[in-house]
């Protein structure tokens, strides 16, 4: 603080000034809706940064699966491949698309296929281990980022992915069974001229390509 005119400070020890506290119900009052003002500020200031720590939440988090949403992939993608460029090390991605989603929604409702997303999201993430990272990129495409992985051992975890998702039961609200489905992958690694936007890319066209083969299964991307 600071004031507008010279002026002495006045400086009391505790016992003092509780004793002059006690002596004047006035400042008695003052200090009571001080502490209550301070106690409110308080609970706005944790108020405020829940709220802030749930909006973060929720702006990178998907609501169907509960995965990382498209924004936080962004980010995360850029730091790990700047990461491994400069380190010189290896970075695999996966991009990943249901086959036959839009045959499965039109046969079986949007609902079925928001449990299939749902129950595909579940078995990547769990079959995943630790620092191996997925976010769903937008409607029934799922990318998946692997650190220090190289492109054979991305197509490990690709088989491994598409081997959980045939073996995973898709359910009802209700219990009720629904019909299988199946993914296919394509596996890019990266190089030292990528962009996050040439790696997606590089891996995308190799989903394609798995995808005219005939689905459920992985395809490495033919880089130079």
């Amino acid at each position: 603080m600071v004031a507008d005119e010279s002026c002495r400070l006045l400086v009391l020890d505790e016992e003092t000034m509780w004793s002059l506290m006690d002596a004047s119900p006035v400042a008695r009052n003052l200090l009571f809706l001080l502490a209550r003002r301070v106690r409110h500020g308080d609970a706005l200031l944790v108020t405020s940064q829940q709220l802030q720590r749930q909006y973060e939440h929720y702006s990178t988090t998907d609501a169907l699966t509960g995965l990382y949403n498209r924004r936080w992939l962004d980010r995360t993608l850029e730091r790990q491949m700047e990461r491994s460029q400069r380190d010189n090390g290896d970075l695999a991605l996966l991009v990943i698309d249901v086959d036959s989603f839009k045959g499965y929604n039109d046969g079986q409702g949007h609902v079925a296929g928001d449990h299939a997303l749902y129950t595909i999201a579940r078995t990547v993430r769990e079959t995943l281990r630790p620092g191996e990272i997925i976010a769903r990129f937008g409607g029934d495409e799922f990318v998946v980022v692997l650190p220090d992985t190289d492109a054979d051992g991305g197509m490990a975890v690709g088989e491994r992915l598409c081997k959980a998702v045939v073996e995973v039961e898709v359910r009802a609200s209700d219990g009720s069974p629904l019909p299988g489905i199946t993914i296919s992958v394509g596996v890019a690694q990266i190089t030292p001229e990528d962009t996050a936007e040439k790696l997606i890319e590089a891996a995308d066209r190799a989903l394609y390509s798995a995808k005219r083969a005939g689905g459920n299964r992985v395809v490495k991307a033919d880089r130079p």
